[in-house]
Order: C-alpha cells, then sequence, then structure tokens
C-alpha cells in the first residue's frame, strides 16, 4: 500500500512538472528551456516538501514489513530527488545559454544602431563642412554687410559642427 501511494506520488509529481511546462498553447515553446526559473524553484520546493514525507514514514514503520516498505520507498525517492535536480540543473543550463544568446543579440543590434548613429552622425559632418566652404568661399568675395552675415553664419555653422564632433567623440567612447 505504501509503494503504491509513494508511485502515485512520483506520477503526480513528474504530471506536475509536465504541466509547469506546458504554457497552454498546445504548441512547442519558441525557447530550448522547458520551464522558466520560477517553475524550477517551484518543482524543486515540492519535491523536498514530498520527500520530507518519508520522515512521517519512518517515525509510523514499527514492524520489520513496514521498514522494508520504509527502505524500497527512500530508494525511490533518492531517485526521484536525484532526477528533479538534474533536470533544475540541465533547464538551467539552457536558461543560461538562452540568456547569453540573449545577450549577444542585444549587444549586436546595439552595434548595428550605433554604426547606424555614426554613418549619420559622419553624414551631417560632411553636410555641415561643406556648408562652411560656401560660406567662407562666398564670405571672401562679399563686402560690407554682407560679408559680416556671412562671417556670422559661418560661426553658427562651426559651432553646430563642434557640437556634432562632440556626439561622435561621446559615441566612440561610449562604443569602448
Amino acid at each position: 500500500m505504501h509503494r503504491n501511494l509513494w508511485l502515485l506520488i512520483l506520477a503526480n509529481t513528474v504530471a506536475l512538472c509536465a504541466l509547469a511546462a506546458d504554457d497552454g498553447t498546445g504548441r512547442a515553446p519558441d525557447s530550448r528551456a522547458v520551464m522558466t526559473g520560477d517553475q524550477i524553484v517551484q518543482i524543486l520546493d515540492e519535491t523536498v516538501d514530498w520527500y520530507r514525507t518519508l520522515g512521517i514514514q519512518q517515525q509510523a514503520a514499527t514492524q520489520p514489513s513496514d521498514l522494508l516498505i520504509l527502505y524500497a520507498n527512500r530508494q525511490i525517492a533518492d531517485k526521484v530527488m536525484a532526477l528533479a535536480f538534474e533536470i533544475a540543473r540541465a533547464n538551467a543550463e539552457l536558461l543560461a545559454s538562452e540568456a547569453g544568446e540573449a545577450q549577444a543579440r542585444a549587444e549586436e543590434a546595439s552595434e548595428q544602431s550605433q554604426t547606424q548613429v555614426r554613418r549619420r552622425l559622419d553624414a551631417q559632418r560632411a553636410s555641415l563642412q561643406s556648408a562652411i566652404e560656401l560660406a567662407k568661399q562666398a564670405a571672401a568675395s562679399a563686402s560690407g554687410p554682407d560679408k559680416a552675415e556671412l562671417d556670422a553664419r559661418i560661426s553658427v555653422l562651426q559651432g553646430e559642427l563642434d557640437l556634432l564632433n562632440a556626439r561622435r567623440n561621446m559615441l566612440s567612447n561610449v562604443a569602448q
């Protein structure tokens, strides 16, 4: 009778693991991990709580036949515990590898984004430099109020170029 009870508990534990892994959609999850970290901890907690019931059974065992059943149940329980921790360890490794892959993808996306920003800043820089050159050429042949206006325009464009160069330097420092 005790053996049947333990087999029923073992089957129940396996069913709980399967239910915890099922997301209710009926399709395979996109990730390789069977359970989330919280589900792993929950299953281990429940398995450890179940294992502790052997202490109650040990206290109730008074007959030699009860001790034999207790011995058999303890062997089964030890195997269940070993399997539960093995499953948890394997799933934790899968979660860790998925986290590593996600971090690598995020870093790659960040590098691509930084490359795009750097290209955009380079294009703006080239545009500003050509505008400054055109303004300098026009200022060289201008006189009076037009020259003063062009000199002011050159000053504003140079300030924008300096600001753009500071942004490029900041982006380079962040990338390093």
